[in-house]
């Protein structure tokens, strides 16, 4: 008995000092502000994920191309700038997907936080970029954010994987009679999981566990990449991919539809995908292209970037050699360009 009790105590004392090492831990890391992050998402029942709301932290890449940098949402979710200003000013409103939200560079590099510089800061730009997002959830959210609020402009960023990710949100989602989506349905996060998101310490063990497994992958990655370089994203046979019964083609005329029912100006754009621009392998079939001329087609409002691309890719990279992602300079050439068509 008196064996157990010892042993029992031990144990305890042992418990609390592992907790005191904790707790130090996790105030170190706050007090030199090491708050890893990697563009967090929450699950949601009606736009089946979003980022955290009233959150930050600082950005880090396990393949080192990018990172040092405070990436901050609003209460609403949506990045926003680390200085935001509150002053009433005239919006344009950026609807898009990882590309938009920008999570790769920071926010005065992101093409939205550049084209608030380049207007000179007279119009508010208000991003609504959502990692993994597809033109059903900017139906979606826009319907949402229209009830309260009516921007002056709304762009809306396409990329290559939009088809395919059209089609599989549609299965998980809801429609109305007329086929427009009511809800895609993500589940709930855990508060296990929102709580760990709060925690300095459970962050940077996490960027420890992705860094080690990045690492251990290397070999099966490089054999990866080396045939993800050799593929030129075209729309080649496939001809669905922007038929009439697409549920790609589908939500953006839902989009279209909706906004000029409101009389609200607004813009589509391609970014052209970086294995053509890198090649310099263009041609009628890649997927830019074939959606400029779609929207040419159908006088849906777009701008065209390939021009843009084709020739700045000829000076400087435009995305980061391994990320997919555009880097500072593809920022540079997307606000230069929407801030063009903003001054016509």
């Amino acid at each position: 008995m008196i064996a157990k009790k010892k042993y029992a105590r031990i144990a305890g004392m042992n418990l609390l000092i592992l907790l005191g090492l904790l707790c130090i831990f996790e105030i170190v890391l706050r007090f030199f502000g090491l708050n890893y992050g990697s563009c967090p998402l929450n699950r949601d029942p009606t736009l089946h994920h979003v980022h955290p709301k009233n959150y930050s932290y600082l950005s880090y890449d396990i393949q080192g191309e990018f990172g040092g940098f405070n990436v901050i949402f609003d209460s609403y979710g949506r990045r926003v700038s680390q200085h935001e200003s509150k002053e009433d000013r005239p919006e344009f409103w950026f609807f898009g997907d990882s590309y938009t939200v920008a999570c790769q560079v920071s926010w005065q590099d992101s093409y939205v936080g550049r084209l608030e510089n380049l207007l000179d800061g007279k119009f508010r730009t208000v991003n609504y970029g959502v990692s993994g997002y597809s033109p059903m959830m900017y139906y979606t959210l826009l319907k949402q954010e229209l009830q309260n609020n009516q921007p002056d402009i709304v762009f809306i960023q396409l990329c290559e994987n939009d088809p395919s990710d059209e089609e599989d949100f549609e299965q998980k989602a809801r429609f109305n009679d007329q086929d427009e989506p009511l809800f895609i349905d993500g589940g709930q996060t855990s508060q296990i999981m929102q709580l760990a998101r709060h925690s300095y310490l459970a962050k940077a063990i996490r960027r420890a566990q992705l860094t080690v497994d990045y690492k251990i992958r290397a070999r099966r990655r490089d054999r990866l990449r080396s045939a993800w370089k050799g593929v030129n994203h075209t729309i080649g046979d496939d001809q669905s991919v922007f038929s009439s019964d697409s549920r790609f083609v589908k939500s953006i005329g839902q989009i279209s539809t909706l906004l000029d029912s409101l009389n609200i100006e607004h813009y589509f754009f391609f970014i052209p995908p970086k294995e053509t621009v890198r090649n310099g392998t263009w041609d009628a079939s890649v997927l830019s292209t074939k959606f400029n001329e779609l929207a040419f087609k159908n006088e849906i409002p777009f701008i065209d970037l390939d021009d843009a691309f084709k020739s700045e890719a000829q000076a400087r990279p435009l995305f980061f050699e391994e990320d997919f992602h555009c880097n500072r300079a593809g920022h540079k050439v997307l606000a230069t360009e929407l801030a063009k068509k903003i001054r016509q």
